[in-house]
C-alpha cells in the first residue's frame, strides 16, 4: 500500500471549521448590507403631533368646512387642500 494511505487523516472538528470559516469571512468582508452602529445615515421623520379634544374637534369642523366649499364650488378637495 501507499504510505499516504497508511497515514490517518485528521479532520478538523467543527469548533476549528467554524473559527475557520469566520476567518475567512471576515478576511473577504462582510457580506451584509446592514450598516454598522453611526455608519447609516442620520434619518429624521416629523415629530408626531398629539391634538387635545378640542383641537380635534376644530380640525373636524375645518373639514366639514372645506368638504362643504368644494361642494358647493366645484373644486376638486385633493388640489384644494395645503398640507
Amino acid at each position: 500500500m501507499c504510505e499516504t494511505n497508511k497515514k490517518k487523516l485528521i479532520l478538523p472538528s467543527d469548533y476549528d471549521r467554524s473559527i475557520t470559516k469566520s476567518f475567512e469571512k471576515r478576511k473577504l468582508g462582510s457580506s451584509s448590507d446592514v450598516p454598522q452602529l453611526g455608519a447609516q445615515k442620520k434619518q429624521s421623520i416629523e415629530p408626531l403631533v398629539v391634538l387635545n379634544q378640542e383641537q380635534q374637534g376644530l380640525l373636524a369642523f375645518f373639514e366639514i368646512i372645506e368638504a362643504y366649499y368644494c361642494l358647493n364650488h366645484r373644486v376638486n378637495r385633493s388640489s384644494y387642500a395645503v398640507n
